[in-house]
């Protein structure tokens, strides 16, 4: 119970919901009130999130107006982060491989590393250099 004493929380989730619950507006009548609202909602949206782990906050916005619920996509999205849930969909690769590009086997693949200097690594990395004293000729480093 130190992280009581010491207003430390000791999970992501009490942090939030003692975040929601000091941000309530002074319009609504009880706190207690406020935090079943939020956690109402957020119920929804986990309810929804595991039917349809693809979609977003603008989705999940538009289904809950479908549902009667007076929520805008930021509402919902700061919702979402709190309980950490993200849209599940294919992301863009931004660098796919060459079509020259030789792909490397892993050579470590099934053998138990049991004791110290067993396996080395190296890499060796040519970074050119800025000033024109050495034209621009490339240094090699060992890491």
């Amino acid at each position: 119970m130190l992280w009581l004493t010491a207003s430390v929380h000791h999970s992501p989730w009490y942090a939030s919901v003692n975040y929601l619950i000091s941000a309530a507006p002074d319009c609504i009548t009880s706190r207690r009130e406020f935090l079943t609202n939020y956690l109402n909602l957020m119920k929804l949206i986990d309810r929804q999130y595991m039917a349809r782990p693809f979609y977003g906050s603008r989705k999940l916005a538009a289904w809950l107006k479908s549902e009667h619920y007076s929520v805008n996509r930021k509402h919902v999205r700061r919702l979402m982060q709190l309980m950490g849930l993200k849209a599940i969909y294919r992301r863009p690769r931004t660098s796919p491989p060459g079509p020259g590009n030789k792909i490397y086997p892993y050579l470590l693949n099934g053998i138990q590393i049991t004791r110290p200097n067993q396996v080395w690594c190296a890499d060796i990395t040519n970074t050119p250099f800025l000033n024109h004293s050495h034209s621009g000729l490339p240094r090699l480093t060992l890491a």
